[in-house]
């Protein structure tokens, strides 16, 4: 499997740890209530918001949608040495006034809910044409278990094991979904497995605490099993080790926070074996944070090879897997106002040729970029163009992975963006947030299935339209209001205006908008 070394420095603000591209909403920590012998810590959040989207397809599809979600947490722990945690999500982004059913779905729709909208095929059109599928409603389970697992404080360290977040906070290996931590738009759940971690502080004396947000060094070694990556695969596998070092200075308000990570997958029902290598380096001094975070990925899969090869005659073999993503932040805060810039950029696939490698990077979906262009627009349209290709390839009795693959789920990938913004805080209780989006394709856009189609003129984007670099300029805007710390009122609002990369294939893309309103409750 190889080893895989990651080196990150984590800029935090007291005893937490916090990115610079993450930003706390001000909501107070749940309280541990003793009750005799033990300790309870309970949290619940009610999210409820309104949406509407014109030109979701960025031609003629207008969405108005009514969505809420129920998260409750509890903690139950002996004081010092053993810890229960629970994490559920209820009705995650039904539709008002849907009714309970249960089925899956895979568009930027929630995990879990009663009624939730996902893309399938409407026609007229046949069923390998991407424009022949629209929005429909769907059944889903109520509620999903998002955490559930066990702590043990040992005499050398912390043993947890059970359903767990992949990472703490937010990097481009993973994002927990606590908190409410994205810049714009709501997280989606996080990322989770179920894992067996062992934590170690080696040097820290035997009475001090074992978390790794702690001052000091710790060593974490873990073994993962992941759900399945496309609806024909098995579960995956994983192996994780976290060396991390961690020295804050309160007084000079600095804060050092270094980390290294190897992790090593396999398994998924195919010949796959790759590594991951991430970087992350954030300071920060006083009212200026620099953040780095960069991750590099490498290995063999036959995952898409097993659905496109056959297309083309070729044999099934394994692909070179080599993908990057990267992501900086520059910013200054004062009391009443924050400069920000960000610059991120997630590796593309230009070719849908089976025997080339694998190149496309895909951040986290709740490491958000922005409102409207990849967490709407290209997350509709590229679930369109998976549900018609891998409609085509179930025909001809191959896998779907490829065509699966192709669907973002909302998450930033393929793509290089310059997203500066600016906050101003008015008031204690009120925030203002604008930002200007920039997005290009570092390899231009493609539909895999369609373009290798021996009937096609030569390579198309997911609107099958030529493909192009420019994904497009997108203007972002959120207000934030907070009463009495513990309810939240934001209204959101996006315009894009779409590039050459978003082109149909008349050459056109008319300009899409979002406004969005919600409400949260938090205790």
């Amino acid at each position: 499997m190889g080893p895989l070394v990651a080196l990150g420095f984590i800029w935090a603000n007291g005893a937490t740890a916090a990115e610079p591209w993450t930003d706390a909403d001000g909501v107070p920590p749940s309280e541990r209530v003793p009750l005799g012998p033990v300790g309870l810590t309970l949290g619940a959040e009610f999210r409820a918001m309104a949406a509407r989207i014109d030109e979701l397809d960025l031609g003629e599809t207008d969405l108005t949608a009514f969505r809420h979600r129920l998260r409750a947490d509890a903690a139950l722990d002996d004081g010092d040495r053993l810890r229960l945690v629970m994490s559920i999500d209820a009705l995650d982004g039904v539709l008002w006034g849907a009714t309970d059913q249960g089925s899956r779905h895979q568009l930027d729709a929630p995990r879990s809910g009663i009624g939730v909208l996902d893309v399938r095929h409407r026609g007229p059109g046949p069923r390998d044409d991407p424009r022949a599928y629209g929005l429909v409603l769907l059944p889903a389970p109520s509620a999903t278990l998002r955490s559930a697992y066990g702590e043990a404080q040992l005499p050398f360290g912390r043993l947890r094991f059970g359903r767990q977040p992949a990472v703490e906070g937010t990097t481009l290996l993973g994002a927990s979904g606590d908190g409410r931590q994205n810049r714009f738009g709501v997280d989606h759940g996080g990322d989770r497995v179920d894992r067996v971690e062992l934590l170690v502080r080696p040097l820290a004396p035997r009475q001090a605490g074992s978390d790794p947000d702690d001052p000091g060094l710790s060593v974490v070694l873990a073994y993962d099993r992941l759900e399945a990556a496309t609806r024909t695969a098995e579960t995956r596998q994983r192996t994780v080790g976290v060396l991390r070092f961690h020295v804050a200075r309160p007084i000079m308000e600095q804060v050092f926070d270094a980390r290294a990570t190897a992790r090593a997958n396999w398994g998924g029902g195919v010949r796959e074996r790759t590594h991951e290598l991430e970087g992350l380096v954030a300071i920060r001094l006083a009212e200026l944070s620099v953040g780095f975070d960069g991750v590099f990925e490498e290995g063999l899969s036959d995952r898409s090879a097993r659905s496109l090869a056959p297309l083309v005659g070729a044999e099934v073999a394994r692909q070179r897997v080599r993908r990057w993503g990267s992501r900086t932040v520059l910013r200054w805060d004062t009391t009443r106002v924050t400069a920000y810039l960000e610059f991120d950029t997630a590796s593309g696939d230009a070719t849908p040729d089976p025997r080339s490698g694998e190149t496309r990077f895909t951040f986290p979906r709740d490491a958000s970029v922005g409102l409207l262009l990849f967490k709407q627009v290209l997350a509709y349209e590229t679930a369109r163009t998976a549900a018609a290709g891998a409609a085509r390839l179930d025909a001809e009795g191959y896998p779907e992975d490829a065509a699966e693959a192709v669907a973002t789920h909302g998450a930033f990938t393929g793509a290089l963006a310059l997203f500066p913004q600016l906050d101003i805080r008015p008031h204690r209780a009120l925030l203002l947030r604008g930002g200007v989006l920039l997005a290009w394709a570092p390899e231009p856009l493609i539909d895999p299935v369609r373009s290798l189609d021996a009937a096609s003129t030569g390579p198309v984007n997911p609107r099958g339209g030529p493909m192009g670099r420019y994904y497009g300029t997108e203007l972002d805007a959120r207000l934030r209001w907070s009463y009495r710390k513990r309810c939240l009122v934001e209204l959101e609002g996006a315009l894009l205006d779409p590039g050459s990369a978003l082109a149909d294939a008349e050459g056109s893309a008319t300009n899409a908008g979002l406004v969005a309103m919600r409400t949260t409750v938090v205790f």
